[in-house]
């Protein structure tokens, strides 16, 4: 009894799905620039945070603590949406948008 082998394709033949480019942006440099925002994020939370330490040790509120965790949130989100499209468009996922003037 004979054993049939499989023939292979010529991978050449096969559909190949397109190569991804490199991006010409993502560099180590564009890197450190995106860690340096978010330290200087993380500067303002912790800025944010201080007064409101500061705000709770004095009687009456110097200012409303309301305020201060809105303010705390947006920053926060504002930050999360930063990365969030930055990094989607490094990875070539992304649409770049520009800013309509006011």
């Amino acid at each position: 009894m004979a054993v049939l082998k499989a023939k292979r394709s010529n991978p050449l033949a096969q559909h190949q799905p397109p190569r991804r480019r490199p991006n010409p942006l993502a560099t180590p440099q564009l890197y450190e620039i995106l860690n340096q925002l978010n330290r200087g994020y993380g500067t303002a939370l912790i800025s944010l945070d201080n007064l409101e330490l500061m705000n709770t040790a004095t009687r009456p509120e110097v200012l409303p603590g309301e305020c201060l965790r809105d303010i705390r949130n947006r920053t926060e989100e504002l930050r999360a949406q930063a990365n969030r499209e930055l990094l989607a468009v490094l990875a070539g996922k992304g649409e770049q948008k520009r800013a309509s003037p006011k």
